[in-house]
């Protein structure tokens, strides 16, 4: 008889803060975003969800840490979409 292990449970997904989840949640369709518009606007809605949990006094330490991170990693994507848009709007203009 083989002994199947439980799945692995990120600490963060066992939160009951829904604006923490939808944070973790966005980051993931902003990953999978088949163009840097969608990319940025999950990677915006992402970095408002964790600062909700931010500024909410009743998140639990774990819960405020998990969205600094969350919070962190949305500004990322959103200045790489932003760089990524830049240097193509250069590059058109140069094409001129």
């Amino acid at each position: 008889m083989t002994t199947r292990n439980p799945p692995v449970m990120h600490p963060a997904a066992l939160s009951s803060n829904r604006a923490l989840a939808a944070a973790r949640a966005d980051l993931h369709e902003a990953l999978r975003a088949d163009d840097e518009h969608r990319r940025q606007q999950y990677a915006r809605s992402a970095r408002d969800s964790a600062a909700e949990v931010l500024w909410d006094a009743s998140s639990t330490r774990l819960e405020y840490e998990y969205a600094i991170y969350y919070f962190g990693d949305a500004e990322a994507i959103i200045a790489a979409t932003a760089s990524n848009k830049a240097i193509s709007t250069q590059a058109d203009w140069h094409d001129r």
